[in-house]
């Protein structure tokens, strides 16, 4: 078997970011759809832990795990900064990994 990341976690690490819908996506029919009167036309995203999010719905609620989840405030540019520093980490642990082996 092909392996192309043999680093200390073969893991796929997933950083979600929870935003409000942006302009575009409020102006789409879905967006503006009406709540019926079993309410089945929302969800709600919750973030009840730095790594964990619960979406609720009208019938059931659904729990996720991730590496970590950022908020509504988080920017773009944090998630970028917090996603290359560990990537960064990760391939400078690796070389330093290979050159004292």
């Amino acid at each position: 078997m092909y392996r192309l990341w043999s680093g200390p976690s073969e893991h796929v690490k997933v950083y979600v970011r929870v935003r409000p819908p942006n302009e575009r996506e409020q102006a789409t029919e879905l967006a503006q759809a009406p709540v019926s009167s079993q309410g089945n036309a929302t969800s709600t995203v919750n973030i009840i832990h730095p790594n964990q999010v619960v979406i609720t719905g009208p019938s059931k609620n659904d729990t996720f795990m991730y590496d970590c989840v950022g908020a509504e405030a988080t920017t773009q540019e944090q998630v970028f900064k917090y996603v290359g520093a560990k990537g960064n980490k990760a391939l400078q642990d690796e070389q330093k990994r290979r050159t004292t082996a």
